[in-house]
């Protein structure tokens, strides 16, 4: 009678480990099935932000600007080398995996403040990222003038930085896209998101 008692728990036991395989499987099934529903393309949220989709618009009231981030930012600062000066920048940074937008400014005198100034703040911008500058292009047919470029992964890193900078009212800002793809994109609709309040916003198409 014991040993019959020992057998049937025995085969108890399996069957519960067997249903418990089973709900696991359909759980991860089901798992996968609603990540499918809800993100058919399979694509990440920085790359539905640069299709227009996943957005905060968030409003700076200091440099008077407005511009959409994939994610609610975080404020912080950051140490920005121009010669030999180190200015501090404000910078916030709406992370989202390994990727990130990211985006900083400050003021500079205004002798400093001319356009043809774009690519040596590119370089010095590059160098402070830990790379050069790669794929360099102005942006823009009129005030005010940008300048973007590529700085790639150094080792061990996973993704390369794509960055605008642009020089507006006297005041240098430096859009920034962390991704392993479609980062130039991302950066375009980025850049294209800020405008000053009072003058470009509600004015862009």
């Amino acid at each position: 009678m014991a040993k019959r008692t020992t057998i049937n728990t025995f085969k108890a036991s399996i069957g519960v480990v067997v249903l418990l395989g089973v709900a696991a499987i359909a759980l991860v099934a089901a798992i996968s099935t609603l990540s499918t529903i809800l993100n058919p393309n399979n694509t990440t949220r920085l790359q539905r932000f640069a299709a227009g989709h996943d957005q905060v618009v968030v409003t700076l009231t200091k440099p008077n600007v407005r511009i959409a981030f994939p994610i609610e930012p975080k404020a912080s600062t950051e140490t920005v080398h121009l010669f030999s000066l180190a200015v501090t920048a404000e910078r916030r940074i709406g992370p989202v995996g390994d990727d990130a937008a990211e985006l900083l400014w400050f003021k500079v005198p205004p002798k400093m403040s001319r356009d043809n100034l774009l690519s040596t703040l590119g370089i010095f911008e590059a160098a402070d990222l830990g790379g050069s500058v790669h794929e360099a292009t102005t942006q823009s047919q009129t005030p005010p003038f940008s300048y973007q470029f590529r700085v790639p992964a150094r080792v061990g890193q996973k993704s390369d930085y794509f960055v605008r900078i642009m020089i507006d009212r006297g005041i240098v800002f430096v859009f920034r896209i962390r991704a392993k793809s479609d980062g130039v994109k991302a950066l375009e609709y980025f850049a294209h998101s800020y405008c000053v309040i009072g003058k470009t916003c509600g004015t862009k198409a």
